[in-house]
């Protein structure tokens, strides 16, 4: 018996909706990760979860998730990933949430908006680097001046 597959009770059971956390999206995600019919069937589910609605969003239906956009929405990370590799642009709605991670919103407005992101600035000046990069790379300051002007401001 050395090739036992763990027993799954949603795959073997007559109604899965049935069973306990049948409404987890890692679950649902598990188990119908390669069968792209299933997971439209639960897409109120992965909806939920900010990352694994990214993931569907990208590797499945290669475009938006307009119903997960609010899940998303309330996640630094993902809404600047799903800005990035989704949207192939700016994800307003993400925004708010984005602005209050200097990281993401450095990189936010140089590479989706190529340019200043004035509600992320704030995050960003608390951040010796992310000041400078800002300077050096949103603003395309000289290296001399990005570095006094990120100095002014950390």
């Amino acid at each position: 018996m050395g090739d036992d597959v763990p027993l799954n009770l949603y795959d073997i059971h007559p109604d899965p909706k049935d069973l306990p956390h049948y409404d987890v999206p890692d679950l649902v995600w598990a188990k119908y990760y390669n069968q792209p019919e299933e997971l439209k069937k639960c897409e109120d589910i992965l909806a939920k979860d900010a990352g694994l609605a990214f993931h569907y969003a990208f590797d499945v239906l290669k475009g938006p998730f307009p119903a997960a956009e609010t899940a998303i929405a309330k996640d630094a990370a993902w809404a600047y990933y799903y800005a990035v590799d989704v949207l192939k642009g700016p994800f307003p709605a993400g925004e708010a949430v984005i602005a209050q991670d200097a990281c993401r919103a450095c990189c936010y407005a140089e590479y989706v908006l190529g340019g200043p992101f004035p509600a992320g600035e704030a995050a960003i000046a608390k951040n010796a680097s992310r000041t400078f990069q800002y300077g050096r790379f949103v603003l395309k300051l000289p290296v001399e001046e990005a570095m006094n002007w990120a100095r002014t401001l950390t």
